[in-house]
């Protein structure tokens, strides 16, 4: 089998966590099946070292992705006879000689006070449009997505698999917390739907006898950006950093307004870290039922609730024991190759359709 991987998207300095999840499962899958032969477009100047042998990078020419994709894409697919195109990202060429596969992370948009206003919010709002026209199938990482995908785009019924973003192995094989932490943690970049000013104020309003011995550290902030008494800013950092910053802290924070699949949250658990979440969101869906509780659950819009259960989890040791103790069977299948092996399943049902609708037109 011959695949093929859009990587446009692969032209940050500093990859965010989408492209890092797409990067460790094509990795995955390049070693749980060797014998199929995958060829990474990737834009000119922005290479990637370490590949396995049976990853074939090819440089994209120079300018605009929608262009490459509209003009240069269709005929390399043509003229390497690729059998399936798959993209992390929503965006697929107008025309394909093979069956395509798109990713849709998140709708922010269907969520009040979430969206970006931007030209990166409306190329993704049209790339959505033509999924019908497009995609054979659409990748989302939760039914969460799937259920935001379905009522913006319901003739895409059908056609949506779910498949969960798989974590660092360095987090399934980090040794979990073994007693309680201090402070908090939030990790992720600055973003609206990331609800920063909300978490921030809740935190200043607890207090300093509250906040005494906790501070509240935020990776990934811009190096410009100056923490107020009680916060701690820190920019991006290696994984293994990122984890020792978790395993020490009392708990993950992530009151988002919108996530498609939230990957800290889990992170944290693996650690053995509880949490803080938004009432309706991914992570209620997934982890709510979960007894007993491993983090609480706040309406992201209400910032005396997210100050109280910020007191909660300073003051009740019992979360935090539950995330110690459950935290890592919860998040053990998360593994790049589990997530792999789901891109595997997809290209056999594609195929397979493809062979049975030649069949049937032999008859």
């Amino acid at each position: 089998m011959r695949i093929a991987f859009d990587g446009s998207c692969l032209v940050a300095a500093h990859p965010t966590g989408v492209e890092l999840s797409f990067l460790r499962t094509l990795r995955a899958y390049a070693r749980i099946r060797p014998a199929d032969e995958l060829i990474l477009f990737h834009p000119r100047g922005h290479e990637i070292h370490g590949l396995p042998i049976n990853i074939r990078p090819r440089a994209m020419p120079a300018g605009p992705s929608a262009l490459r994709r509209k003009y240069w894409l269709p005929g390399q697919l043509e003229r390497l006879r690729v059998d399936l195109l798959l993209s992390p990202t929503t965006a697929l060429p107008a025309r394909s000689p093979c069956p395509c596969i798109a990713t849709v992370h998140e709708i922010p948009s269907l969520h009040a006070g979430a969206e970006e206003i931007g030209a990166s919010s409306l190329r993704h709002r049209r790339a959505r449009s033509v999924l019908e026209s497009r995609a054979a199938l659409v990748i989302v990482p939760s039914a969460w997505t799937a259920r935001d995908l379905l009522k913006e785009r319901p003739a895409l019924e059908g056609r949506i698999r779910i498949l969960p973003q798989p974590l660092d192995p360095a987090f399934l094989e980090a040794v979990p917390a073994r007693g309680p932490g201090r402070g908090f943690v939030f990790l992720g970049m600055e973003r609206q739907r990331k609800n920063l000013s909300r978490l921030f104020n809740a935190w200043t309003t607890l207090g300093e006898s509250t906040r005494q011995g906790e501070e509240l550290t935020w990776i990934g902030a811009p190096k410009n950006r100056r923490a107020s008494p009680g916060l701690r800013f820190l920019p991006r950092l290696h994984v293994g950093r990122i984890i020792d910053e978790i395993r020490r802290s009392r708990a993950l924070l992530m009151p988002s307004l919108s996530e498609g699949f939230g990957l800290p949250v889990f992170e944290a658990l693996a650690l053995g870290r509880p949490f803080l979440a938004s009432i309706g969101s991914v992570h209620e869906d997934i982890l709510s039922r979960h007894v007993p509780p491993l983090g609480l659950f706040v309406d992201p819009r209400n910032q005396s609730a997210i100050s109280d259960a910020l007191k909660t989890l300073i003051y009740d040791d019992q979360i935090s024991l539950n995330a110690m103790t459950h935290g890592r069977a919860v998040v053990s299948d998360m593994s790049p190759e589990s997530t792999a092996m789901g891109w595997h399943e997809l290209a056999q049902e594609i195929l397979r359709g493809r062979r049975d609708r030649y069949a049937e037109g032999a008859e």
